[in-house]
């Protein structure tokens, strides 16, 4: 009998509008004070197996407030279908008909191991893209940590809000709560309790809305299943200003670790991204002084020299260490690469890219440096489409020797004429490389021909990780960006 494959996902849905090319965004009534903006989801799901067809069957359940946890009604060929070997599909709420509006999670089975990722976008005529993607999950925890929540917090950027989305992942119902803790006293300062959380489905808990937090509040928040055998799931959506939207998923308690990698950093580039680092602390004691160090090995081409930074205060437990490389100028101005996390106890790591005078905004998950992994599979990528959207995939090799990553690129279904591509990349020991695929093809760039989409599967002679980074940057009032996590595989 065949081993049975579950991930699961928080969904919005959405009326129908006309979709642009494959990465696509819908439309759905606002329903979180954090921002003003109609939302609605599409999922790529891609099958793992090389050799063997996968069979999926999805259940789609509303919310634990609006819809009370009931069945969302979906279209047949979205509960049920087929990937062939290595293949990927884009499921969009936004065209089901069968769905009502409305918001809620899904949770797909299939006979042999699949992947998805979720795009949240902004579909709605004449208003500028909003957009923010994440990784499904493949099980859930008694605990997940939020490195960064925000209520009305007054930046640079502009002011943030941020939206906690949990989801049982368990079998049975779960109570859960919700700790906050204070960006700069380090100490809790609110808990928020939840009860009769069913399976599968997901609660919506909206900082903005939050009276015990104050306005101005930031830091981080760890959600804890109360009920005995209870397991859950989190999605933050950081709200920036009215369009800017940056997504991470929650890190399950069991994943904190002391060593991490970092697959792109950005120190103030010439286009105004730089990406702040957030560590926090889940070890269950306070890290001291220099506990924390983040190392940075500069891209090759720019022959800088490598730099550390390191935390400079005590940081308790469950708090967040931030390393803003907008502002420190530790960081040498134009500057990228990729970065490792040393902590003398466990942490966990979120990497923020911001664009400064301009709404591009996203957001991905740093990647345990002790992974053994040698493939990587991405369920989209796409080079220079007509809607204005391409990739940049970052693979960081995790190993302290050089290596050798192979791009293998598979065509979707729906790209007439595609054909795959391979494309062979050295890494240096601890470095990165980027398949940048908004720049023209070519023997020092990457394979993939204007108009191209479908997926890719990395692999290597090395252990390694990779990060997608889903870019449209041809507004600069826009957020036409998203990022997510490759799926590790042996």
């Amino acid at each position: 009998m065949s081993k049975k494959h579950t991930l699961r996902l928080m969904l919005i849905a959405a009326a129908v509008v006309a979709a642009f090319a494959v990465v696509t965004v819908a439309v759905a009534a606002p329903r979180a004070a954090a921002t003003t903006k109609s939302l609605s989801t599409v999922y790529a799901i891609q099958n793992f197996s090389q050799s063997l067809t996968a069979t999926v069957h999805v259940d789609y359940k509303l919310d634990q407030v609006d819809g009370l946890g009931a069945a969302w009604t979906a279209a047949a060929l979205n509960t049920d279908f087929q990937l062939g070997p290595g293949q990927a599909t884009n499921i969009a709420q936004y065209l089901d008909t069968t769905l009502t509006a409305g918001r809620g999670s899904a949770t797909i089975s299939s006979d042999q191991p699949v992947g998805a990722i979720v795009n949240q976008l902004n579909r709605v005529a004449g208003v500028r893209d909003t957009s923010g993607s994440y990784s499904a999950f493949d099980s859930g925890a008694a605990s997940v940590y939020a490195p960064l929540v925000f209520k009305n917090l007054v930046t640079s950027a502009g002011t943030i809000n941020s939206v906690l989305t949990i989801m049982n992942v368990g079998s049975s119902s779960t109570d859960f709560n919700i700790v906050y803790i204070d960006g700069i006293t380090f100490q809790s300062v609110f808990t928020k309790t939840v009860t009769g959380l069913g399976a599968g489905v997901s609660n919506y808990a909206d900082q903005s809305n939050e009276t015990s937090l104050p306005d101005g509040y930031f830091g981080s928040a760890v959600v804890n299943a109360t009920t005995t055998g209870g397991t859950v799931a989190g999605v933050v959506n950081q709200f920036v200003l009215t369009d800017a939207l940056q997504t991470y998923s929650g890190f399950k308690s069991t994943e904190g670790f002391t060593d991490w990698s970092v697959p792109l950093y950005l120190c103030r580039l010439v286009n105004g991204f730089s990406s702040p680092i957030i560590i926090q602390n889940v070890s269950g004691s306070s890290i001291a002084v220099g506990g924390i160090s983040v190392d940075f090995t500069p891209d090759p081409s720019l022959g800088d020299p490598s730099f550390n930074i390191s935390n400079g205060t005590a940081i308790a437990n469950n708090a967040s260490f931030v390393v803003n490389l907008r502002t420190d100028t530790t960081c040498p101005e134009f500057t990228f690469g990729s970065a490792t996390v040393s902590s003398s106890s466990n942490v966990v790591v979120l990497v923020n890219q911001l664009q400064v005078g301009a709404a591009a905004s996203l957001s991905y998950n740093g990647i345990r440096s002790d992974s053994t992994n040698t493939t990587a599979l991405s369920p989209v990528a796409f080079s220079r489409l007509s809607n204005g959207f391409s990739t940049a995939v970052t693979v960081q090799n995790l190993s302290g020797t050089a290596g050798t990553v192979t791009f293998t690129y598979t065509p979707n279904a729906a790209c007439t004429g595609c054909i795959s591509y391979t494309r062979d990349v050295s890494v240096a020991a601890n470095g990165s490389v980027i398949q940048n695929h908004r720049l023209a093809e070519g023997l020092t760039s990457h394979p993939l021909p204007a108009g191209w989409f479908g997926s890719a599967t990395i692999t290597a002679d090395v252990p390694i990780a990779g990060v997608v980074n889903q870019l449209d940057l041809d507004d600069p009032l826009a957020d036409g960006t998203l990022s997510f996590n490759t799926f590790s595989q042996p």
